[in-house]
């Protein structure tokens, strides 16, 4: 029953992609780091907050540019880490990787546990993940240790402020219980 359910909104969805989630949303996130580079956890919680809006309301195709293109964003400006934005390429996939685990978590487990504890299951295990990866690229000497803060605590606070903004767009605007 709950493929049929899956199945059922992705078809939703891709039937309702509308020019205003499906193509601005991916748009903005790619647009962030250049608008608003500092302070890092404004950008952050932009982002996560994307990411929540684009998916509960965007096809998979709409929702996979909201995933990838922020990182990608923040590596063309090269202002988000400053003179560490280099190092921010070691971390792309790892990223892609979070990001897809954080909306994941949230698509799937929103209809059977409140939106804020789908949310907030998806922000733990997108920051253990990151953080376990900046934890492994700073022992190899890939990264310096300031990515550890920034791909943990960091991740988590700016994936929840962001959640939590999404799900309160969500409720005002009636598009998520």
């Amino acid at each position: 029953m709950q493929s049929n359910q899956s199945s059922t909104l992705e078809a939703v969805k891709e039937q309702t992609d509308s020019a205003a989630f499906g193509v601005i949303l991916p748009l903005l996130a790619f647009a962030v780091p250049f608008a608003v580079s500092h302070p890092q956890w404004l950008t952050g919680t932009l982002v996560n907050c994307f990411l929540l809006l684009a998916a509960a309301t965007c096809s998979r195709r709409s929702l996979a540019g909201v995933i990838v293109l922020p990182s990608i964003g923040a590596v063309a400006n090269g202002l988000l880490f400053g003179t560490f934005t280099t190092f921010l390429l070691w971390f792309l996939p790892f990223i892609w990787v979070g990001n897809w685990i954080f909306v994941t978590t949230f698509e799937r487990m929103r209809n059977t546990v409140r939106g804020a504890l789908a949310m907030i299951i998806g922000a733990v295990l997108k920051s253990a993940l990151l953080g376990a990866t900046a934890l492994v690229l700073v022992r190899l000497s890939l990264v310096p240790s300031v990515f550890l803060t920034a791909m943990s605590v960091f991740q988590l606070v700016t994936a929840l402020a962001g959640g939590f903004l999404a799900l309160g767009i969500l409720r005002f605007t009636h598009t998520h219980d």
